[in-house]
């Protein structure tokens, strides 16, 4: 799981918030008591993060038979459109970055050796 945890931080997940996604994708549908048990994250927390994958689209509630609100992890190909966003975002920056680079005259120049 370490592996995913890792890729999720890079699109902008926090660790708890990865943690939560994670047991919700391996788990399916559950209640906050049962997310907050299986990550060991406080419910309060537990209910701040749910909220903010819900706003960003990455938990959806399921309806249930019993009282308590079920989440559970909407197609994780939404995390690519996240990764293209992040891509469309930084691509005028790194092309600004690109420009300011070839307009310094003072970089070494490397030469190849055999």
């Amino acid at each position: 799981m370490e592996k995913y945890k890792h890729i999720l931080t890079r699109l902008g997940f926090t660790s708890y918030e990865s943690s939560v996604y994670l047991s919700l994708l391996a788990n399916g549908a559950k209640n906050i008591s049962d997310i907050a048990r299986d990550t060991g994250h406080h419910r309060p927390l537990v209910y701040k993060i749910i909220r903010t994958l819900r706003e960003q689209g990455y938990i959806i509630t399921v309806p249930s038979k019993e009282k308590r609100t079920l989440y559970y992890v909407s197609d994780p190909k939404l995390l690519l459109i996240a990764l293209e966003d992040i891509e469309r975002q930084s691509r005028p920056l790194i092309e600004e970055l690109g420009h300011i680079y070839h307009l310094r005259g003072d970089r070494p120049k490397l030469s190849i050796r055999e």
